[in-house]
This record gives structure tokens, C-alpha cells and sequence, in this order.
């Protein structure tokens, strides 16, 4: 089975948006799951979500549902950026994975080991704003670190081609602001909780 390098820099990319809490161990990883076919890739601190669904790496997407997803460990994807230096030019890897670990290898020798939180993930889908009204005024409060840094974490820092959607709520300032990006090949969502304006 193969792990294309895309999906592991995707990986290292949503990781910086993972908590940094060690106390909330379940949210110090980026999750990765199924659902309806697609592989889903996101990772919050509890102030921010990022989300990346894709149709790509479905041999990982196909083992994903008989473990109803995993948490790979925080710590383990930040030395993923030397393991793939290692290998540059190989843009496929093989790998198993378990609920222990992810195991990616360069054919059958080198392998990389990324740890797993065996802790139940968030259902992130709830604070993803589905809909907003329709007043016409609009004053919101962000912190504009935690703003770059989700965007950074969607990967909007390098050009992407793909239509960019901000939703806020025109009513309640304290709504989460929705960011959503969208090609052919994938989707990105990003969810920034506001603050408080006095």
C-alpha cells in the first residue's frame, strides 16, 4: 500500500495547528479518518480547526475505516521534515498502519515510525458554522497571530489555485468565523473562534 509525500507535508502543515497542552494529550496530533470515502486530516488547540479533506491516498483512507481513525502524535510528525529530506526525490512511500502506529517506508528497509494517542478525538464536525443570517453590518474582534496561523496551516501561505470563502456571522460577534478553500482535488476548512469586542 502507498502514502504519497503530499499527504505527509499536508500532515506536517496541519500539525502546527495540533494543541500544544500536553494536559489535553487527545488534541497534541493531527487526526486523521474516513468518511464517505474521502480522507480527512485535521487538527485544533481548541481555538483553532483545520480540516483538509482529500480524495488522494486511498489505500491509507481504505485501512482508516477499519480503525475508525487515528491520532498521530505531534512529536513524531516534527521529525517527519528529516525523514523526508532523507528521501527528497521518492514522492511515494509504502506503509502499514495500526492502531499503535503509523509505519512509512522507502521500499522494504528504511522506515519512519509515527506514534499514536490512543485517546478518542473530538467530534469537530459540530463547531463547523453551517449556516449565518443575513444582516447587513458586521463587527468582529481576531487575534490576527491566530488567524496567520491558520491560514499558514491551510497551506494558503504558498500560492494555491482554488476559490477562498471567509463566513462570519453579521449578528453575533462571538460566532466562529469559517475559512474554506476549495479545488478540484481537495478541501480545506479552517475555524477561527473570535474575540470578545468591548
Amino acid at each position: 500500500m502507498e502514502i504519497s509525500r503530499t499527504l505527509l507535508e499536508t500532515i506536517m502543515r496541519i500539525n502546527n495547528s495540533a494543541s500544544k497542552d500536553e494536559t489535553r494529550i487527545f488534541l497534541c496530533g493531527v487526526h486523521l479518518l474516513e468518511n464517505d470515502g474521502k480522507l480527512n486530516i485535521e487538527a485544533t488547540d481548541g481555538h483553532q480547526l483545520i480540516r483538509e479533506s482529500s480524495d488522494f491516498d486511498q489505500d491509507l483512507c481504505y485501512e482508516l475505516t477499519k480503525l475508525d481513525g487515528i491520532i498521530l502524535a505531534s512529536t513524531g510528525i516534527k521529525r517527519l521534515k528529516a525523514f523526508l529530506a532523507e528521501y527528497k526525490m521518492c514522492m511515494k512511500f509504502t506503509f502499514e498502519v495500526s492502531e499503535d502506529q503509523l509505519k512509512i517506508m522507502v521500499g522494504t528497509s528504511d522506515a519512519f515510525i509515527l506514534s499514536t494517542i490512543k485517546r478518542e478525538y473530538p467530534k469537530t464536525a459540530s463547531v463547523i458554522p453551517t449556516k449565518y443570517d443575513n444582516d447587513n453590518s458586521i463587527s468582529i474582534g481576531v487575534n490576527i497571530a491566530l488567524l496567520h496561523q491558520v491560514w499558514k496551516s491551510m497551506g494558503q501561505d504558498k500560492t494555491r489555485n482554488g476559490i477562498v470563502k471567509m463566513t462570519v456571522s453579521k449578528t453575533n460577534n462571538l460566532a466562529p468565523i469559517l475559512i474554506n478553500t476549495t479545488n478540484k482535488a481537495h478541501e480545506s476548512i479552517g475555524v477561527v473562534m473570535p474575540g470578545k469586542i468591548n
